[in-house]
């Protein structure tokens, strides 16, 4: 018996050379695919996760860097766990250290304005984020370092008080990396206050 194209693409497998018969039940209808979220674009177009913190130093260095920027960095990653794991003091020894070993790597000095920020001295905190800030922006440094270092002197002008500065600092940190949340929700917490003391006061 001859078969048809249509009847031919029905037989799978069948005993004892026997053909099956055409299905006419359709095939059940795959599950709709789970669409991914858009990712982020940075400004040089590349598609980017979110980013809650600066990478580690090590693996943000060029290829070809300084020995003196290689050590700086991995003194600042060091003290990075450090401070992970609670231990400050050793992490402002290790960041120092970097300081000395190279003074014009950002890393050490965005760490020490973090440490200084936890101890509620935002002025001395203001002064390394700055310094990051200068050092990040030269150059051969990734947007995330750039994006995170204004981050944190945004946070210690807020921590000073000086709320139109903090929300320029976190803005531009946005500009940068548009991928850098701590900027965005930096934002949404200056606003609050402001939202609040704009409601009718109850009590009156």
């Amino acid at each position: 018996m001859a078969l048809t194209a249509s009847t031919a693409a029905f037989i799978v497998g069948c005993p004892e050379g026997r053909t099956r018969r055409p299905s006419l039940i359709a095939p059940p209808t795959p599950p709709p695919i789970a669409r991914a979220p858009a990712p982020t674009i940075s400004p040089r177009g590349v598609e980017r996760p979110p980013s809650l913190v600066p990478p580690f130093a090590v693996a943000s260095i060029a290829q070809g860097s300084s020995p003196t920027l290689v050590t700086a960095a991995q003194l600042s990653d060091q003290a990075r766990r450090e401070l992970e794991g609670g231990e400050a003091a050793r992490a402002i020894e290790h960041l120092e250290q970097a300081i000395q070993v190279d003074a014009n790597a950002p890393y050490p000095f965005y760490y020490l304005a973090d440490v200084y920020l936890r101890r509620d001295r935002a002025g001395e905190a203001l002064v390394f984020a700055k310094r990051a800030v200068e050092l990040a922006s030269r150059g051969g440094y990734p947007i995330e370092w750039i994006a995170h270092s204004h981050v944190v002197r945004g946070r210690a002008l807020a921590q000073l008080g000086d709320r139109d500065e903090a929300r320029q600092a976190f803005l531009l940190a946005i500009e940068v990396d548009p991928a850098n949340l701590p900027a965005r929700a930096a934002i949404q917490r200056l606003q609050e206050p402001r939202q609040n003391d704009a409601r009718p006061n109850d009590a009156r």
